[in-house]
């Protein structure tokens, strides 16, 4: 859908697309319908997209601080989506959707669309940050600030907590 997108922003030649990451941990020969797909669609607006392949997780980070933008849609009820949590921890204001617990985890420093629609959607979030710096800028900012909620101190503090909760309460019964 992100691709879908691209192609309705194909005039704006300073747009371009990151897709990270594949289907099969690196092994490029061995890609799958799917990714195929993409890249055939993409070949219509060639410049416009690049596919990085498999990249190693604790090089994800460097990728990220390449873009001005993460746009992450999921196309189904996400749970806790962590690519959310990272794109927000690299400052990048961020286009999803209105997906499972995504709008919790993104709460107030998001663009959230929904689903229905979701290429016009997508589309005009991407314009609204294009051409709106200001927006962005702020929107970074306040990404990084939320991101702090998700480190892994504090995961591991609320994680205790709630066991310690839980424990307590099986005591008492």
């Amino acid at each position: 859908v992100v691709i879908d997108a691209m192609l309705q922003l194909k005039e704006y030649a300073r747009i371009k697309l990151m897709i990270l990451g594949s289907s099969f941990f690196g092994d490029a020969k061995n890609e799958n319908v799917f990714m195929g797909s993409l890249r055939e669609k993409a070949r219509r607006i060639e410049g416009h997209i690049v596919f990085t392949g498999f990249i190693p997780y604790k090089n994800v980070p460097d990728y990220l601080h390449l873009a001005d933008i993460a746009v992450l849609p999921s196309m189904w009820e996400e749970p806790f989506g962590l690519t959310v949590v990272e794109a927000m921890a690299a400052g990048l204001p961020l286009i999803t959707t209105h997906s499972g617990g995504i709008p919790e985890i993104c709460e107030g420093v998001a663009t959230i669309v929904e689903r229905e629609n979701i290429v016009e959607n997508l589309t005009n979030a991407i314009l609204d940050l294009y051409e709106n710096p200001e927006k962005r800028k702020a929107m970074a900012k306040a990404s990084l600030e939320r991101s702090k909620l998700f480190d892994k101190e504090r995961y591991a503090e609320e994680f205790f907590r709630v066991i310690e909760g839980t424990k307590r309460i099986d005591k008492s019964l």
